[in-house]
């Protein structure tokens, strides 16, 4: 039982200064969970790895998942097109700068002047995968 009840928020804030993290909260006992319908437990398939972090480090990893951007916007370290872990932007904001960005690249230069070989000359490519819900239909 704590008997100061800053003692948590003073050892965070010198974490955070210090920029380390408790390297035992970085170790993870890991607990095997039976799987849904699997009744043989010898088999490994049976059995579902549950990772069991410190509730200590899970405490601090998500004040510093709100203190670091917020810091980032105070100091402008953060790139303006980068988008992850910025609260509010999303990999939608990305794609919708990079398809800006192409179209007035093509605004620029034209649709699709050839070169000296007579095919396309060099113009921008873009590949975007959604990969939200992609692993929903792996079964357990």
């Amino acid at each position: 039982m704590l008997t100061d009840p800053n003692l948590l928020h003073e050892r965070f804030n010198a974490l955070t200064r210090h920029g380390t993290f408790a390297t035992i909260w970085k170790h993870a006992r890991c607990v095997p969970i039976r799987k849904t319908g699997r009744t043989n437990l010898a088999e490994p398939k049976s059995l579902r790895p549950i990772s069991r972090l410190s509730c200590l480090g899970k405490t601090f990893e998500k004040i510093l998942t709100k203190r670091i951007p917020e810091a980032g916007k105070l100091m402008s370290p953060i790139a303006k097109k980068h988008m992850q872990s910025r609260f509010g932007l999303s990999a939608i904001d990305s794609l919708l700068l990079s398809m800006t960005q192409a179209q007035e690249w093509l605004d620029i230069n034209g649709r699709a002047s050839k070169n000296s070989t007579g095919s396309n000359a060099t113009r921008p490519f873009m590949m975007a995968n959604d990969l939200d819900g992609a692993f929903k239909c792996v079964y357990h």
